[in-house]
């Protein structure tokens, strides 16, 4: 049997997942549209350039500009104070349906995945709470759309996974 024929067949019988809803980019592109329907108000920018794959010029040109890495995703621009706590904004990192970040089985169960790209962005997020903003990790657009909703109401609906922070 031809080898291209083999790769074939061997795809055929994968299951098939829509190519938006396997990307963190179309996850991030469906919040903002989101956020522009139902927040109109809210400042927020989207790090784009954080899925692009970027020649060698501009990724030193674009870390050159940059303090660190690991930068959140998507960030409000809207000061809140919930339940006596005061945000200067929100951070939040957005990852696909499926995603783990969070260990759920075995002796590290409820420990941070040990994904080096997740901890770095972990310690970010840290980074930034530690100096007043609200950061979360969002596992695709509903988990968003919950978080993003507790926030900018000010706390009245609690989002259902707060486990990190």
């Amino acid at each position: 049997m031809p080898r291209s024929y083999k790769l074939q067949a061997y795809r055929a019988k994968s299951r098939y997942i829509p190519k938006n809803a396997k990307s963190e980019e179309s996850v991030q592109r469906r919040a903002c549209s989101w956020l522009k329907l139902q927040w109109p108000r809210v400042i927020y920018r989207s790090d784009y350039a954080s899925g692009l794959h970027l020649s060698m010029a501009q990724a030193v040109t674009h870390k050159a500009m940059q303090s660190s890495r690991a930068w959140p995703d998507l960030f409000l621009y809207q000061p809140m104070v919930i339940d006596g706590t005061h945000y200067c904004g929100a951070a939040f990192e957005l990852k696909k349906e499926g995603v783990s970040i969070i260990v759920k089985i075995g002796p590290r169960k409820g420990q941070l995945v040990s994904n080096p790209h997740i901890k770095e962005q972990y310690l970010m997020l840290k980074e930034l709470s530690k100096l007043g903003y609200y950061t979360d990790f969002c596992i695709g657009l509903d988990d968003f759309i919950n978080k993003a909703n507790w926030y900018l109401s000010g706390g009245r609906k609690k989002p259902e996974n707060a486990e990190l922070f």
